[in-house]
């Protein structure tokens, strides 16, 4: 599956922009903000072998700080609740408390898949199609003068238990 989502990726970058792929730092904190903004007792009734998959696109300004969060605009509206992806969520990525000094003025693009520990197969479920399908966000004019970075895609597996 991850395999798929690189060759897409690389398709993608080869067609239309240019782009580097980056393992970093970063992509622990994307996580973070979602499981932090995720809604508990939904997230706790997730099916066994039954995963999420989100993407996130953050720009940065000049400073390094993020200036604009895009998600795609077809995610399922069962992941949509689950997550809580809403003006809160961007206002979270928006808040951070720091700088990305390395990101100054480009994009960073991250697809993460959700599973739980004791996931033994995926299970290819209608929302995880949807989202699959749909999983990355339309950038529009935002890619004007921005460098497109795809940072390597995060596996986040987690079991029952809260994330603060």
């Amino acid at each position: 599956m991850v395999a798929l989502i690189f060759i897409q990726m690389i398709c993608w970058g080869q067609n239309k922009h240019e782009f580097n792929i980056v393992k970093d730092e970063p992509r622990a904190l994307i996580t973070k903000v979602f499981l932090s903004n995720r809604h508990q007792e939904l997230y706790d009734k997730t099916p066994a072998d039954s995963v999420y998959m989100l993407s996130v696109a953050i720009s940065f300004d000049h400073e390094g700080k993020v200036d604009t969060v895009l998600f795609p605009k077809k995610i399922s509206e069962h992941t949509r609740k689950v997550f809580g992806i809403n003006h809160q969520l961007i206002d979270n990525f928006k808040n951070f408390k720091f700088s990305w000094f390395k990101f100054k003025n480009q994009i960073v693009l991250l697809p993460i898949l959700f599973a739980q520990f004791q996931d033994k197969n995926i299970i290819l479920s209608k929302n995880f199609l949807e989202d699959y399908q749909n999983v990355w966000p339309e950038f529009g004019s935002l890619l004007n003068g921005k460098e497109l970075i795809l940072l390597e895609p995060y596996v986040n597996y987690h079991g029952r238990y809260k994330y603060h």
